[in-house]
């Protein structure tokens, strides 16, 4: 690695270091008063076919942490809109209502300090940015019933490690472009395509730290087709071989 290219993940590091001390700055006991009977007057939504799709989030919401109600009405959450908490600098942490089962384009972009996110189990779309630019997210687990990762979902996050769950055919343009810290990547054999610049400027894993493997734990993805997405590392790493 060149020297310009550590000096500036110094640079970046020592930000982000900064940024998750005055995340721990909110307490547990903060964190614990959510008033669930009284959070949904926070939330902008529609009701169609008896079901609720979020569409905005107050931010006059008084606590860093959010949880969200599984149905508003007495009809169940099963989208989050477009947009609907794009840039909500207090954002500290969302559980996503259970029954969600799609997540809208950008729907969180610019939640600069959202450091975790609960995915619900029947999750199954998450659209074009729908976590890009949330430079706090260190790690998220997507479910197994997660088909669809939009362009740029990721973009520009924290993330230090991804599953990519085994129903993902296409890993889609720019999808973990520029997430900075990201060495570890678990790609399974159903993925058939992966699309340009997908992983471009992972500099940890530009460095070689990037442990990139298959569900067969004999078969790495090739190195061609991660040079052609901008993830390059000198060696791969077979992990149980």
């Amino acid at each position: 690695m060149s020297d310009k290219i550590s000096k500036f993940l110094n640079q970046i590091k020592k930000k982000r270091k900064i940024a998750r001390k005055e995340l721990g700055s909110v307490s547990k006991k903060e964190q614990e008063k959510i008033p669930d009977e009284e959070i949904e007057e926070y939330f902008s939504y529609i009701i169609q076919d008896d079901e609720v799709c979020i569409t905005g989030f107050s931010s006059d919401y008084p606590w860093k942490k959010v949880k969200m109600p599984n149905t508003i009405k007495g009809y169940p959450i099963t989208s989050i809109g477009d947009r609907a908490f794009v840039e909500n600098k207090s954002l500290r942490f969302i559980a996503i209502s259970e029954g969600v089962t799609r997540i809208g384009e950008e729907a969180f972009q610019g939640c600069g300090w959202l450091y975790e996110v609960i995915l619900p189990e029947k999750l199954i779309t998450i659209e074009k940015g729908a976590f890009s630019w949330c430079g706090a997210l260190r790690e998220i687990v997507l479910p197994n019933t997660v088909t669809k990762i939009g362009e740029e979902a990721f973009f520009g996050c924290d993330l230090y490690n991804i599953n990519i769950p085994e129903g993902v055919v296409n890993i889609e343009k720019a999808v973990f472009s520029d997430c900075w810290e990201l060495r570890w990547i678990k790609i399974p054999k159903s993925v058939v395509h992966i699309e340009e610049d997908a992983f471009a400027g992972c500099l940890e894993a530009t460095a070689g730290g990037a442990a990139v493997l298959g569900e067969d734990k004999y078969q790495c993805v090739k190195r061609e087709l991660l040079e052609e997405t901008g993830l390059y590392c000198e060696e791969f790493e077979e992990i149980g071989s």
